[in-house]
């Protein structure tokens, strides 16, 4: 089974690469201008701005209030555990 993943695998390999399509530098700007997008070369999350200005920064998002454990009492003063009250309440994913 091993050796049948493996030829599997290099076969795909194998088809992928044929199916690459090398394209000149004067066609990618090409459609960098029709598509209206910016093509960034590399690797990473390099968000770039509408007209190709730098970098958009994204906020970090705080929270306010400490973190609220399932098993810890209910902030709501009810006396329940968290998961038993409020949790559901609040329509978070329960299913951990």
């Amino acid at each position: 089974m091993f050796q049948d993943l493996l030829v599997r695998i290099s076969q795909e390999v194998v088809r992928r690469l044929f199916r690459i399509e090398v394209q000149s530098e004067a066609e990618i700007e090409r459609l960098k201008q029709r598509k209206g997008t910016d093509f960034s070369e590399g690797r990473g999350s390099s968000q770039v701005g509408p007209q190709g200005e730098a970098p958009v920064k994204q906020k970090t998002v705080k929270n306010i209030d400490p973190k609220v454990g399932r098993n810890d009492l209910c902030p709501c003063g009810s006396g329940k555990k968290y998961k038993k009250c409020c949790l559901l309440k609040s329509g978070a994913d329960v299913s951990a």
